[in-house]
């Protein structure tokens, strides 16, 4: 296996995947995107349908969903990627996933989050408070995490942080946003 000297992440709110058609070309997007880790947010689909997340060459999947059919995480590891997991972590409602492993003997944490629509900065900061001895310099956070723009209009801003070791929140000057009009932002 040849060694990759970059690591490519790509992430996508797919705001459901219980449609055939609508898993078959999210399934085509990320096989074009020849990344190494896919990062999904609000897939809606349940513990007993997490079956159908099937992308060819995309073995490695992990999943966090709730009962109901309105969130749900997963995190996709490409087969061309050396990962070994070690640890997951994710909570029984499906709005976060948390993995740790390593990729050519580099520890790396990955941790995908899909924010509640009221109550996100909160939210956001107790994830980080219960994974803070999980997160080091070699953590990715990844997401989308709803803000709210104010009155009844809600504004979602997909990005992702790299964090470093944090005090209650990742510092300033440790994190990378990537705003909803970014020349990343892909319609599937």
């Amino acid at each position: 296996m040849a060694i990759n000297t970059y690591l490519s992440i790509i992430t996508l709110n797919v705001n459901g995947l219980n449609i055939p058609i609508k898993r078959h070309r999210v399934a085509d997007w990320i096989k074009k995107q020849k990344s190494s880790i896919c990062c999904l947010q609000e897939t809606h689909l349940r513990a007993k349908d997490t079956y159908r997340l099937n992308v060819r060459g995309w073995e490695k999947i992990f999943y966090a969903s709730g009962q109901d059919r309105k969130t749900g995480v997963a995190l996709l590891i490409s087969d061309k990627t050396d990962f070994k997991t070690k640890a997951i972590k994710k909570d029984k409602e499906g709005h976060y996933l948390m993995v740790k492993g390593s990729i050519q003997e580099e520890a790396i944490t990955i941790i995908n989050i899909y924010t509640p629509n009221i109550g996100a900065p909160r939210y956001i900061q107790q994830i980080l408070t219960d994974t803070k001895g999980e997160i080091d310099g070699n953590t990715v956070i990844v997401g989308d995490f709803s803000k709210n723009a104010g009155g009844d209009v809600e504004k979602r801003v997909p990005s992702f942080t790299i964090g470093g070791n944090i005090n209650g929140i990742i510092p300033r000057e440790n994190s990378i946003a990537i705003p909803q009009k970014s020349k990343y932002r892909t319609n599937i």
